[in-house]
């Protein structure tokens, strides 16, 4: 009975493999046609579906395991498909005019495909002895189009022989000399190659991906990883933030997988600390010149953490099988295409390092420090200094809390009943991204918007942490706490950036605030809200005057100078 299907079922395995190769052909053209905008992807995504439906389907039949039905299998497989689509156009044979050749974007994506599904040992083995050490003479037929506008697969025979023409092919498809378009899927074929259960180590061994000699071949592929690396950090490079990415994790799964020497990892590592050098060299004028930069440094930073790479998702995504686009109008993520414009470069730039940094770490085995900035609620904590109000939301309900602030957030608590000074903590934000403004229609009330970086970076609807109206108990307080809020937030702006300037290996810039001691100081025996300046005229008035007003002197000691001292060097104005 199996000798009998095995007899009929070569003709229905043809055509069912014709039918992929015509759908593969269709992808293609229009892939490499279409721009890269929604409808488009729509189309190209139904598209997709279609064929990865029969590769599974391919991948059904071989899970059989009826050894005389898989060889047969594979045979029309490899003769029909394989060979005179995939490996041919990867490698630029065509043996005449109307034979069809894909592009190399389009045979890596339908290779890799073909590795993600396919887990047949003989299967895959078959497709991988020719990919790297094959030449033209494995390809015995192509597919060619007739005059009747219809296609026929017609005998190949190559004029001359190029000694592993599918395995330089693809070398070259990893130079990234006008766009990484094809060198992002020759990443997701290497990934998926290593993830492959029918995937031998003899074959990796054999192909030598880890030369200890860098450079010393000319089919060292471990070099072409790298250059990958290096070529990102370029003024007009033309390198996306997800191919480096991909990058990153396909040298770290190498170096595991062929236990690479010592003397391999630091050469990796010194070409990624090389690139983040000059990543960080251009970002350098627009830490302080950009009034954003803080704004984008902590959205790329949240966007690292939060996303994680899903090869099985990008390896299917019709937005990276489309040319990339370079506009935001595209609707693709900035890190799936090309810059535009100098904020989206400053992006740019910012998500390289994280990648560079996390895989130089990784490299080194250093662990990665968290950069933070912890925020804690419902925790008791002791209150000194702090205004009394009633917060109001946007639905006019109204609670009792106090206003308390540190070097760093804006705390709103509320007293705890147990415990005199000390308070529950209701709500914490981080001062660097709080916004004040006052009522025009109530002196005692401030307006107190807190963003969500969060929120802000995925461009969510609910961006705001914080939204609701201070009023105070009179405008004396509430002049009182703008103050204190304004200056907070401007001594921690500064203080968050220092922090970056120092993971950046940046210089700082020089801050008024970095000699105040204590810029919140209240003075003693005098109201809330009341000013005091230093008479010119005293023993310290001898510095500059930008310096004298920089710099908060220490209170008086009311009581131990005697009147003619306190009179003389301090005066107390109410507002």
């Amino acid at each position: 009975m199996r000798r009998f299907v095995c007899a009929r079922s070569r003709t229905y395995f043809c055509a069912l493999v014709d039918q992929i190769a015509m759908q593969s052909i269709e992808i293609d053209h229009f892939a490499r046609s279409a721009e890269n905008e929604s409808s488009n992807r729509e189309r190209l995504d139904v598209m997709i579906d279609d064929y990865l439906d029969y590769i599974h389907y391919l991948n059904d039949v071989l899970l059989i395991k009826d050894e005389q039905l898989s060889a047969m299998f594979i045979e029309v497989i490899f003769e029909r498909l394989l060979a005179p689509l995939y490996l041919a156009s990867l490698g630029g044979l065509r043996v005449r005019q109307t034979a069809a050749v894909l592009t190399p974007v389009s045979a890596l994506f339908f290779l890799t495909q073909f590795l993600l599904i396919v887990d047949d040992f003989q299967a895959v083995q078959t497709l991988l002895s020719s990919f790297f050490f094959g030449d033209n003479s494995d390809v015995q037929y192509q597919w060619m189009r007739s005059q009747t506008t219809t296609w026929v697969l017609g005998s190949a025979k190559p004029k001359s022989t190029e000694l592993r023409a599918f395995f330089n092919g693809y070398l070259n498809s990893l130079v990234c000399s006008r766009n990484d378009h094809s060198a992002f899927f020759g990443l997701i074929f290497i990934y998926a190659f290593c993830q492959n259960k029918g995937a031998r180590g003899e074959i990796l061994e054999a192909v030598q991906f880890t030369s200890d000699a860098l450079g010393s071949s000319e089919h060292n592929f471990l070099s072409f990883l790298l250059d990958v690396i290096t070529k990102c950090a370029e003024k007009e490079a033309f390198i996306r933030t997800i191919t480096v990415e991909l990058c990153c994790v396909v040298i770290r799964q190498l170096l595991l997988a062929m236990d690479a020497s010592v003397e391999t990892q630091m050469e990796c590592k010194r070409r990624a600390d090389k690139a983040k050098a000059d990543i960080v060299a251009a970002l350098t004028p627009s830490v302080h010149s950009e009034e954003l930069f803080l704004e984008m440094f902590e959205d790329e930073f949240y966007n690292f953490e939060r996303s994680k790479i899903r090869v099985g998702n990008m390896s299917v995504d019709s937005a990276l099988l489309l040319p990339p686009p370079s506009t935001p109008m595209s609707g693709v993520p900035l890190n799936k295409r090309l810059p535009s414009g100098n904020e989206e470069r400053i992006r740019r730039g910012i998500q390289l390092f994280f990648h560079l940094r996390r895989f130089a770490l990784d490299l080194g085995g250093e662990e990665e420090p968290d950069l933070h900035a912890p925020l804690k609620a419902d925790v008791i904590v002791e209150v000194n200094d702090c205004i009394n109000l009633v917060v109001m939301n946007n639905r006019g309900e109204r609670v009792h809390r106090f206003l308390v602030t540190d070097q760093a957030q804006l705390i709103l608590v509320e007293p705890d009943n147990k415990r005199m000074g000390w308070a529950v903590v209701r709500f914490v934000g981080l001062l660097q991204d709080t916004q004040v403004t006052g009522d025009l229609g109530d002196s005692r009330a401030l307006h107190i918007i807190v963003n969500n970086v969060g929120s802000r970076s995925s461009r969510a609807n609910n961006a705001l942490c914080f939204n609701a109206k201070l009023i105070f108990d009179d405008h004396i307080r509430c002049m009182a706490a703008k103050q204190r809020l304004t200056k907070g937030r401007q001594i921690a702006r500064q203080r968050r950036l220092d922090q970056i300037c120092d993971l950046l290996g940046v210089a700082k810039k020089n801050s008024v605030w970095e000699n105040n001691k204590n810029p919140f100081r209240v003075v003693k025996g005098c109201p809330p809200g009341s000013l005091r300046r230093q008479q010119l005229g005293s023993p310290s008035s001898s510095r500059s005057s930008n310096s004298s007003l920089n710099i908060v002197p220490d209170d008086p000691e009311h009581g131990a100078a005697g009147p003619s001292t306190s009179s003389k060097d301090w005066k107390t104005e109410n507002i």
